[in-house]
């Protein structure tokens, strides 16, 4: 009978189970993580590297992963990843500002500037980017507007259909 994974460890040619064909240590690649050499990396070449052609508007998003709190920005013209920032609790205006803070620290070492900035519509953001980059454009997302309307749709629609089913004759 054929299972669909092999129970065991498939045999070598001459009936003995292979264990290593290199006589040397196995391979510490990836056994530590790189810590503060990862960070000065990604704060220096890899900020180079995407700052290059920076268009000067950003898109500011948090993302929840179990007790996290991813916060990140992109560039809304070429969508890469500029910063990001992970919190170990829901974040608060003064978070937002700090992580806002960080950022234009680094545009400002390299001349650089915010014309807009598109969010979720959390209330999150509008007093921290104020405070932040001053008076500059602030939209809110297209696709979170569109997800607002269809929740409201939805809900009319459940509340309509609540009233016909108590209207029903018996």
């Amino acid at each position: 009978m054929k299972t669909v994974c092999p129970i065991v460890l498939p045999h070598g040619p001459y009936g003995v189970i292979i264990e290593s064909l290199s006589r040397g240590a196995p391979s510490r690649t990836g056994w530590r993580p790189r810590e503060k050499k990862a960070e000065r990396t990604i704060e220096s070449d890899y900020l180079d590297e995407v700052l290059a052609d920076f268009s000067g508007y950003i898109a500011a998003d948090e993302a929840y992963d179990g007790p996290f709190c991813i916060l990140f920005i992109v560039d809304n013209h070429s969508f890469k990843r500029l910063y990001y920032e992970v919190l170990d609790h829901d974040p608060a205006h003064k978070d937002i500002e700090q992580f806002f803070r960080r950022f234009k620290k680094h545009l400002d070492a390299r001349g650089l500037s915010v014309q807009g900035i598109t969010t979720d519509g959390s209330p999150l953001y509008p007093e921290p980017i104020k405070m932040v980059f001053g008076d500059i454009d602030h939209q809110i997302c297209q696709f979170h507007v569109m997800q607002e309307i269809n929740k409201q749709i939805l809900k009319a629609l459940t509340q309509v259909r609540r009233e016909l089913d108590t209207q029903k004759a018996k």
